[in-house]
């Protein structure tokens, strides 16, 4: 199954005992290109800059713990048709890492992977995970260009 790296994990648990509240110490998340957008369930990146359409959906913001949580990444061009896209998928922690997300029941990430249209797959957030607030981050890279797709998780 996959599920958050081990690091995450640590971040979290430290998260949760208080070991990371009001530390000046954190380096500021870098502010994101003109390309990228936040996307929520159902909504797409579209932009006169960007030659192609990306998605990410998700049935809630805020999975259960130790239960798959499921999501789609759609890549289609303008009008719709599917095309190539390289895809890499984070969870960026609250002190603004990102981890890479392993892929299926494997352990490989899913770092520059390629994908045609649609990939789909599942995470498990652990039990340290309740009550953090996690980014689900998923960079689209086609046509040369760059998408980056943000999706705010708590998992309760």
């Amino acid at each position: 199954m996959p599920r958050l790296p081990a690091a995450v994990v640590v971040v979290l648990a430290a998260a949760a005992l208080g070991g990371c509240g009001g530390s000046k110490s954190a380096e500021p998340v870098p502010a994101a290109p003109a390309a990228t957008a936040a996307a929520y369930a159902g909504s797409t990146v579209t932009s006169a800059s960007l030659p192609f359409r990306a998605s990410l959906a998700a049935p809630t913001h805020t999975p259960k713990v130790n239960a798959t949580w499921r999501y789609t990444i759609r890549v289609t061009d303008r009008t719709g048709t599917p095309i190539s896209a390289r895809i890499t998928v984070q969870i960026v922690d609250p002190l603004g890492r990102p981890h890479p997300v392993e892929y299926d029941d494997t352990t490989e990430k899913i770092v520059d992977w390629p994908v045609t249209g649609v990939f789909r797959d599942f995470v498990l957030y652990p039990a340290d995970a309740r009550g953090v607030p996690l980014r689900f981050r998923v960079i689209v890279r086609a046509q040369g260009r760059v998408a980056r797709l943000t999706y705010v998780v708590t998992a309760r």
